[in-house]
This record gives structure tokens, sequence and C-alpha cells, in this order.
């Protein structure tokens, strides 16, 4: 017969090992924990196995990549004059230019004092229009469409690009998320 005491010693010791495994399975511990639970021992000299060089390293690249790709959408954006918009009670999506072309509330590169036409579709029957916003969520010098329900019915807004204009929205589904980004370049688009 076994003594009370050693069924708790056991019930310890397999609580201890299963938390250890689920320790190890999440990736808690480093690799010296794990190969001192293991009964193993590891030393640690101190040394920096340049880990923060690497991450260092992998963050600089990853703004190098965004500052790369806000240059490659400008360059797609350079002869860009007409947008086309499909609206649909929750959201805008890209037509043309083609690079858009099935892309959710897309960013929207214009280039500051050139003319463009935003011209957008009804795809679903229901109440829409399209504002362009600045920081503040008001609408910048005026540049709003009506409302319009009719399917596949198309209104058409003209303006040049303006540094204080920062989003374009659907002032009905715009808390639904109805809304996407403009990047404002300065200089020629040529």
């Amino acid at each position: 017969m076994e003594r009370p005491d050693s069924i708790a010693r056991r019930r310890a010791l397999a609580l201890a090992g299963s938390a250890t495994a689920t320790a190890l399975a999440a990736g808690c511990l480093s690799d010296d924990e794990a190969a001192a639970d293991d009964g193993e021992t590891s030393s640690d000299d101190g040394s920096d196995n340049g880990d923060s060089d690497d991450a260092a390293e992998r963050d600089e690249a990853d703004e190098d990549d965004e500052s790369t790709e806000t240059d490659a959408k400008g360059d797609a954006w350079a002869d860009v004059e007409e947008i086309r918009l499909s609206a649909t009670t929750s959201r805008f999506e890209g037509v043309e230019p083609e690079f858009i072309e099935g892309e959710e509330n897309p960013t929207l590169v214009l280039t500051e004092g050139e003319e463009y036409v935003i011209t957008w579709v009804n795809a679903d029957g229901k109440s829409h229009n399209l504002e362009l916003w600045d920081e503040d969520e008001t609408v910048v010098d005026g540049h709003s469409t009506e409302v319009m329900g009719e399917k596949n019915e198309t209104r058409s807004l003209e303006f040049e690009a303006d540094a204080a204009m920062s989003e374009y929205i659907c002032r009905i589904h715009v808390d639904w998320g109805k809304r996407g980004d403009i990047e404002i370049a300065t200089g020629d688009r040529d």
C-alpha cells in the first residue's frame, strides 16, 4: 500500500511536467530554460547572441520596404486622372485604375494641385454618397456628391487635390467602415 504523501508527490510531479510541456509547446521558455528543465546544464557567458541587432535590422528593412511601397504607389498613380469606384453599404471597391481593382476602400494617392475625377456606381441600390474629408472629418471645399439610391446609377466628383484631404467617405455608412485614405503627394505627376 502506498502512503498518501507519495500520491500527492507523484500528482505534483505530473502537474509540473504537464505545465513544462505546455510552456515549451507555447514557446514560453528560452532554450536555456528548456535545457535546465530536461536535467541538462547550460552556461550563459553573458555575450550577446545578436538577437537585438537582428531585430533592429529587420525593423530597418521593414521601413525601407514601406518607403519603397509608397514610392511605387506614387509611381503607379502618376498618370491617373479618373478613379472609378463601386459603392455598397459596407465599402467602396476599386474598379479603375486596374491596380486598385477589387481592393476594398483603396488608398488614393493624389498629387497636390492636380485635377481628378472620382466616378462611383451604386452597386446595391441602397442610398450612398461620396465626400472628401480633412483630418477633422469635415468636407473639404464642398467636395461631395448628392445621395443616390438607384442601382447602377453613377455620380462623378471633379476636384483639385488639396493637402487638406485625408480620406473619402460615404456619410451614410462611414460608421460601418465605408471610408478610404487619401495620400497627397507634392510636386508634378510628370
